[in-house]
């Protein structure tokens, strides 16, 4: 994108006008807590441009700040997590196995810098966190509970070569987690969790909020965004677009200059799939659309007008953000299959029931395996043996056990260890989804279907577009049973129970 037209784009005068009377569209009466809920909620307004040489996005945020924390806050603070990509960042992106697929054009690195920051009137921020993470916001003046304030943030963020969440391959570009976004304000601490990346995991915790995003890209690009697409103008070779998503935790985009896009409808909800090697996308259309119908029915209606499939630069298997999922290409056909289903279910454990995903990974990583095999188990025409599945998921765990207590005499299989505190990403992996996975097929086993996919209609349906606790869904699961589960699922998750097999 040439620099003069980025300048240009960059130089709108009133962002929130732009997208103010910007209409969205829901799946029928499924959507109505979405907008319901919208209006109670912070707004990210951000207007930015893609430079396509430079690798670089440029943009100006305007953050509508809502507090209802219950205290007063004499600032913000934002997680910049694209500082995780610096050459000088205190932690490794990706593990060393997975450096080869990660950075496949040799080591690369980016990073997000802050041009100003204003409250009213510029205000003197500061960067901090434990890995420069943090952008630290001091407000003009106290807001109190209740009340809202504006904060407009300048920044550009510089893509590394990577194939990772953030970052640019040979055929996407990855933009996720590219702005700062505010932290989460613990309110029995009083603090703003600002916990740092880390290799492994899923290092997020956010609250709902909506955003509204104009962005621009040069005319080769087609782009795939988790949000309504409100207009699109194009001009001197560049196309804006502008986006809105009502109620949703993040905002992600995915664009690319070979995708081809497929789509069908189900319900109310347009699934689109965009693909740039998928050797059977009418497939993998297919799957995804019969996965998204039968977890609506299954655990509550997908409330949005669209979701997204995107074929993705990325080094592990895929990626869940709200309304769009990001499946790897090159993964052999189950894997792939396993990928898209598993992401969509994310919708709902996850993007729409929240999770401290730090702490309690269990929460939303066991249910989406759950899902992904009680899917595969209802529809055996998609080629997955479900039963065989969770049979080797169980061997599979068993075996690890085996092979770690040969090393270690301390084995420790609780679930609710946060990022970070686990001996690899390896054991991370067999705690957070495997054994998990199998607790809620045994769970299913002890409560009977009928009573099971109660207790998860009424977990959905009790904390959606909220931050859920372990404690919300025992509860759940503990009411729909018609007796407290407490110890059997702490035992599971406090690695007490007595066997796996």
């Amino acid at each position: 994108m040439k620099k003069t037209i980025l300048k240009r784009i960059l130089s709108f005068a009133v962002l929130v006008a732009i997208l103010a009377g910007c209409s969205v569209c829901f799946a029928g009466c499924d959507g109505d807590y979405i907008k319901k809920t919208s209006k109670d909620l912070s707004t990210y307004t951000i207007e930015a441009g893609y430079d396509d040489d430079a690798h670089v996005i440029s943009g100006v945020m305007t953050f509508d700040f809502l507090n209802d924390t219950g205290r007063e806050l004499s600032e913000l603070r934002f997680h910049l997590y694209p500082n995780a990509y610096r050459k000088d960042a205190n932690i490794n992106l990706v593990s060393a196995s997975k450096g080869a697929r990660a950075y496949k054009n040799g080591y690369s690195y980016g990073g997000i810098t802050i041009d100003y920051v204003k409250n009213g009137e510029d205000v003197p921020f500061s960067i901090g966190g434990v890995d420069s993470n943090v952008l630290i916001v001091p407000l003009s003046k106290g807001v109190k509970d209740g009340q809202k304030t504006q904060v407009e943030i300048s920044f550009g963020t510089t893509l590394a070569n990577i194939w990772h969440r953030l970052g640019y391959g040979d055929n996407t570009v990855n933009l996720t987690d590219w702005f700062p976004v505010l932290c989460v304000y613990d309110g029995q601490k009083g603090e703003f969790l600002q916990d740092p990346y880390c290799h492994y995991g899923d290092p997020f915790v956010m609250n709902v909020a909506n955003y509204r995003i104009s962005v621009t890209f040069p005319d080769e690009y087609v782009v795939a965004a988790g949000g309504d697409l409100v207009n699109s103008t194009t001009a001197d070779g560049c196309t804006r677009y502008e986006f809105c998503a009502l109620s949703v935790r993040d905002f992600a985009i995915i664009a690319s200059k070979n995708f081809e896009v497929l789509s069908e409808s189900t319900d109310g909800v347009t699934v689109n799939l965009y693909y740039f090697a998928d050797k059977a996308p009418n497939d993998t259309l297919k799957l995804a659309t019969a996965a998204l119908k039968y977890f609506s029915d299954t655990f509550g209606g997908y409330p949005y007008a669209t979701l997204s499939v995107v074929e993705s630069d990325f080094c592990e298997g895929g990626m869940e953000y709200p309304r769009l999922v990001m499946v790897t290409s090159g993964l052999e056909e189950k894997s792939y299959k396993n990928a898209v289903v598993h992401e969509i279910a994310h919708q709902w454990w996850c993007c729409l029931v929240g999770n401290d995903q730090i702490r309690n990974a269990w929460m939303d990583e066991g249910l989406a395996e759950y899902s992904t095999n009680a899917f595969f188990g209802a529809n055996p025409g998609f080629g997955i043996d479900a039963k065989g599945e969770m049979a080797a998921a169980k061997a599979n765990l068993n075996g690890f056990l085996d092979i770690t207590g040969n090393y270690f005499k301390d084995i420790d299989t609780s679930m609710c260890r946060a990022l970070g505190e686990y001996r690899n990403e390896t054991e991370y992996a067999y705690m957070c989804y495997v054994k998990s996975m199998i607790m809620f097929d045994d769970l299913k086993t002890l409560m009977g279907k009928t009573k099971f996919n109660r207790a998860l209609k009424k977990y959905f349906e009790t904390c959606r577009l909220t931050i859920a606790t372990p404690e919300q869904l025992v509860k759940s699961f503990s009411d729909a049973y018609g007796s407290d589960l407490t110890k059997v699922i702490t035992g599971y998750v406090e690695g007490k129970e007595n066997t796996i097999a």
